[in-house]
């Protein structure tokens, strides 16, 4: 790999409402390739134009981030409280949110920076356990963040397909 390619990314920032169509072209890309190896498509036809775009709630939380190189966005995701289904909060407890890298800048630590940014947010309000549902590519990429699976969680979406993705806990 190349000193360029190895480049550091620049620092998450807290998201904001206003970068939602950015987030939702992110998503759209990232998923769009990176799942097709992973999921078939009439599950990818049910899944992305659900899970590729920008939750406001998230947008305008503190605790949710992108990363910007030259005015546009290559990643994203943070941590809330809520537990995504059912808007639950357990004290101590966080939820890794929606992380997502443009495939172009895959192994830079675009998405390592953002879950350091999450954790330090977190830690800092008292949470010690963080869990996500990982989608079957993100499940290294959480594991090595220190995740380790629980159990599969299964979605089901409109014309009858599931989405597998794998639940993951991390001691922070």
């Amino acid at each position: 790999m190349t000193e360029t390619a190895r480049k550091t990314s620049p620092a998450p920032r807290p998201a904001r409402p206003e970068d939602a169509d950015a987030v939702t072209e992110l998503l759209t890309r990232s998923y769009t390739r990176l799942f097709d190896d992973w999921y078939d498509a009439p599950t990818l036809t049910a899944a992305l134009p659900v899970m590729a775009k920008a939750n406001p709630k998230l947008l305008e939380s503190e605790g949710w981030f992108v990363v910007e190189e030259d005015g546009v966005l290559i990643g994203c995701g943070g941590w809330s409280a809520e537990e995504p289904e059912t808007g639950a909060v357990v004290p101590g407890e966080g939820h890794g949110r929606h992380f997502a890298t443009h495939p172009d800048h895959l192994r830079r630590g675009v998405g390592r920076a953002i879950w350091d940014a999450s954790v330090a947010q977190a830690k800092a309000q008292g949470v010690t356990r963080m869990i996500v549902y990982s989608s079957l590519p993100a499940e290294s990429f959480y594991t090595a963040l220190g995740f380790r699976p629980l159990r599969q969680r299964f979605v089901n979406l409109p014309g009858g397909a599931r989405f597998v993705s794998v639940e993951m806990e991390a001691k922070i």
